[in-house]
């Protein structure tokens, strides 16, 4: 399958008994390979010095892959960018001393709080999609939270998150 600008659609080429290759060409026609193997680890193939200049779509559909926790390609990120007026997706782990530990998500007020909205927990290897309001957060659990950028900046400020 041949290289295709982030503009167009982007679909990631399945490698049997490997896993998925997701390739990008820049502005200046300098291809980006990432090869996201099924047990986790990825491979960057860049071109040679002078490196790939992408666009912010490419780069966020880039990370999103590379982090494995989603499947968004560049012309899916524009078209949500476009909806959603300025929404920022993201995952935050809950610190053990965070004021939402141990309590539900309406216990700790965290949409009145903060402006955020949990979106799924991260339990180890269990998800919970779409939380009941009654979900009781953990320490250790990572959050995927959506809402404007500086409403997440206040979540991970007020709950004690890190990365």
């Amino acid at each position: 399958m041949p290289p295709t600008r982030p503009s167009d659609r982007h679909r990631p080429v399945h490698v049997p008994g490997v896993g998925a290759q997701h390739t990008f060409v820049d502005d200046n026609g300098h291809t980006l390979t990432a090869l996201l193997r099924h047990n986790g680890a990825s491979e960057l193939h860049l071109p040679a010095p002078g490196g790939v200049h992408l666009s912010a779509s490419a780069t966020q559909a880039l990370a999103a892959a590379l982090a494995g926790h989603v499947a968004i390609t560049p012309d899916l990120v524009e078209r949500l960018s476009d909806v959603t007026g300025g929404l920022a997706f993201d995952w935050v782990r809950l610190a053990p001393d965070s004021p939402f530990a141990s309590a539900s998500i309406q216990e700790g007020g965290i949409r009145e709080r903060t402006g955020v909205t949990i979106v799924a927990v991260l339990r180890g290897s269990i998800p919970v999609v779409a939380p009941d309001p009654h979900e009781v957060l953990r320490a250790g659990d990572e959050l995927v939270i959506v809402g404007r950028a500086r409403d997440v900046e206040r979540f991970v400020e007020t709950c004690g998150g890190g990365g």
